[in-house]
């Protein structure tokens, strides 16, 4: 977990999920306490002090550890008003997955579980000087709707979930997308992007993303197709996702049926929206078919 040198005074520690560091400023948090000590009884034997936590999105593998650092290092916790209300507000991560008050799941991760942190500074969504630098942001919000990216002084954009890894659509199949005509502008973004380095926070720093961005844009594509294909007769949203994970064979577990879950509403919202499918009521549920 030893820090790993980008640009200038830009580093990130790799863990399951990347932290960045730039001067006095962490970029995501981790959800491991492990990772989150190694990394600060590394950054105190090198005499370095945080002052401010920063975070791409709210979701808890990336602000989990929020809390620890605070109480550690006594950081401020800097965050863009969306943010900062899924921080504070956990069961807003309930709605967004469940609609409602999240169910308790002995054997599988549970948005219950996650540590509340409380926001010190509510700052602005185009960026914020920290001691005289500048962090500008650019907002990302295909995976997450207040995700941003956010590019440190020495030019290296710190880009959140806006790529999968080879490794996680191996496993996983299916990204997490609230809205799927941003996640390909996120991608575009991402390929036309004037940067002096790019971090993914559950990838390997790498020269070129190309490769992983075709793979994420087809992957985006083949979803939409599939969704179409499933819809050939009126299907209700989790009958849809049922289908779905089916014919993908996807991981099979609680919280992964909620992040599927989540992708289909935003692939039906969208196909909605090309006129590709329409919506009828039928037997008391809303149900989706293709035009």
């Amino acid at each position: 977990m030893a820090l790993k040198h980008i640009s200038g005074n830009t580093f990130y520690s790799e863990g399951d999920t990347d932290i960045g560091v730039c001067g006095d400023v962490l970029i995501d948090t981790d959800i491991n306490p492990l990772h989150l000590k190694t990394l600060l009884t590394d950054l105190a034997g090198q005499g370095m002090t945080i002052d401010t936590i920063l975070n791409t999105h709210a979701h808890p593998d990336h602000f989990g550890g929020n809390a620890y650092v605070a109480q550690k290092t006594r950081a401020k916790i800097r965050a863009t008003k969306k943010q900062a209300l899924f921080m504070e507000e956990l069961r807003l991560l309930e709605l967004v997955t469940y609609c409602a008050k999240a169910p308790s799941f002995e054997s599988d991760y549970s948005v219950r579980d996650i540590p509340a942190c409380h926001v010190d500074e509510i700052i602005s969504d185009k960026g914020v000087v920290i001691h005289g630098r500048q962090f500008d942001f650019t907002p990302l919000p295909g995976h997450a709707l207040h995700q941003i990216g956010i590019v440190t002084p020495d030019g290296v954009l710190f880009a959140g979930d806006v790529l999968m890894a080879d490794e996680q659509i191996d496993k996983y199949k299916i990204p997490v997308i609230v809205d799927v005509a941003q996640a390909f502008a996120d991608l575009h973004f991402i390929e036309q992007g004037d940067y002096q380095a790019c971090l993914f926070a559950h990838i390997p720093l790498l020269n070129d993303y190309q490769a992983l961005i075709d793979r994420n844009h087809a992957l985006l594509e083949e979803l939409g197709e599939r969704i179409l294909a499933i819809c050939q007769v009126p299907m209700g949203r989790e009958a849809i996702t049922g289908a779905l994970s089916r014919d993908m064979e996807l991981y099979a577990s609680f919280i992964q049926f909620g992040h599927v879950n989540i992708t289909v509403g935003a692939y039906l919202t969208w196909l909605g929206d090309q006129n590709l499918l329409e919506y009828i009521m039928a037997d008391g549920i809303m149900k989706a078919v293709r035009k």
